[in-house]
């Protein structure tokens, strides 16, 4: 260590310093360049956010009503939307008899704005005493979303979910709709018919 001096740990120090600067300036670069292919991923799909939401779930209530049956009770958020990463509402310890939830969900809502999903609550096996799980719904920014999550996994999400979309499984559930409505409809006119 005598072979080091002050000036030459200084002149290190001035390096290291510069390096981590520039580092730091190349890392932001890529988040911004991640932050904008989102934006221009997420305005590709627009058209398409309506048909792949779904209702977000806000809170679920278990409970024992009797000492033989559980009930359930779900409330969702007004807003709906996609879920493109995250763990869900997650139990600790599952082979207990009861614990904590937690989880964080990020959304693609349908307006094309994200959101986070935060889960928390608690659980339990024993009969006669309750569940929960509630969600608190966060709206955060694309820069925010490219911090944490991988721009690569939500793309191959969102993939999926149009391939999935567009493989026809919305031809069988339209015609199951329209020969519902069909029938009501000849319900519907035969109850008037009989006024």
């Amino acid at each position: 260590m005598s072979d080091l001096n002050p000036a030459a740990l200084a002149e290190l120090a001035r390096q290291v310093s510069e390096q981590n600067v520039t580092m730091n300036e190349a890392f932001e670069e890529e988040r911004a360049a991640e932050a904008a292919l989102l934006e221009k991923i997420v305005e590709s799909v627009r058209p398409a956010l309506r048909a792949l939401s779904n209702r977000l779930k806000a809170s679920e209530r278990v409970w024992w009503p009797t000492n033989v049956e559980t009930a359930n009770e779900k409330t969702f958020h007004p807003e709906r939307g996609i879920r493109l990463a995250g763990s869900g509402p997650e139990q600790d310890y599952p082979r207990a008899n009861d614990g904590s939830i937690e989880g964080r969900d990020l959304v693609l809502l349908d307006d094309g704005s994200f959101a986070t999903l935060d889960w928390s609550g608690n659980w339990t096996r024993w009969q006669g005493r309750t569940s929960t799980e509630e969600s608190a719904l966060t709206r955060i920014t694309t820069a925010e979303v490219v911090t944490e999550w991988n721009v690569d996994v939500l793309a191959a999400a969102l993939a999926k979910a149009l391939e999935a979309q567009a493989s026809g499984r919305t031809e069988k559930t339209t015609a199951t709709a329209k020969a519902r409505a069909e029938k009501l409809r000849s319900v519907s006119t035969l109850l008037v018919g009989r006024k």
